[in-house]
């Protein structure tokens, strides 16, 4: 047995002992999430003696558990890296540095018991359901983009994704959007453009994207501070009701 171990950039949650997903979901039951020298791990077990196999599968499935875990309350995770593995003869080989990989923040929530924490009914649907993958990876990505301009047009990327896919069309327009949008949050902001009225979240979107001549970026900044927070909660509320059971 080759086990692979994937150090990981996380912040807002933390455990003292291991837990395997294996009873969680099939896709996941080769990986073990482990506690080493304060730092979270992912452990990957593979029987293959194909080294450069193993690697490729380990990272697919560490990256699809990082992207469900991210929808967990939390549940910060932006960077997942393989740094070695353990042989047959549980002699371990150093692809990267174990010790300077991978970090943390403060915990904002400590699992006492994590097998039963992501096995419980509501986590457990989180981690098992399909989502659209490449929402998903983009809001688990967005949590590692230093510049918050970046991160909010990337989370409002997301809702166009989604939304899209709910309305079963190649994308949506701003409009549709900001109908989400109220359905979330019925007492939103509304503010003035011209002609038209927007949510403050569309409106902080175009000033970013879309500057007018006379656009008052500090204005924009306040509101990206302001919203950035909500927005963030609003994807992932979204993406958790696109899910599809399997």
């Amino acid at each position: 047995m080759m086990i692979y171990v994937f150090t990981i950039h996380h912040n807002g949650f933390d455990f003292s002992h291991s837990v395997e997903f294996k009873n969680t979901s099939p896709i996941f039951r080769n990986i073990t999430f482990k506690k080493s020298n304060y730092k979270l791990e992912f452990h990957v077990s593979k029987t293959s003696n194909n080294h450069e196999r193993n690697i490729s599968e380990a990272k697919i499935e560490v990256n699809k558990l990082a992207d469900k875990l991210s929808l967990l309350p939390n549940h910060r995770i932006s960077l997942v890296a393989c740094v070695g593995y353990f042989d047959n003869e549980n002699q371990y080989h150093s692809i990267g540095s174990r010790h300077k990989s991978g970090g943390h923040a403060k915990a904002q929530i400590v699992i006492k018991d994590p097998e039963q924490y992501y096995k419980s009914y509501e986590n457990k649907k989180i981690l098992t359901s399909r989502y659209n993958l490449g929402a998903v990876r983009l809001f688990r990505l967005s949590m590692g983009t230093v510049d918050k301009f970046s991160e909010y047009l990337i989370l409002y990327g997301i809702l166009q994704i989604v939304i899209a896919d709910e309305e079963k069309k190649n994308e949506v327009s701003q409009k549709v959007i900001d109908k989400k949008i109220m359905e979330m949050e019925p007492t939103v902001l509304m503010v003035e453009d011209g002609k038209f009225m927007e949510t403050i979240y569309t409106r902080t979107r175009n000033l970013i994207s879309h500057p007018k001549n006379g656009t008052d970026l500090d204005k924009a900044f306040e509101n990206v501070n302001n919203y950035i927070q909500p927005l963030r909660e609003m994807v992932r509320e979204i993406i958790i009701q696109s899910g599809k059971q399997k």
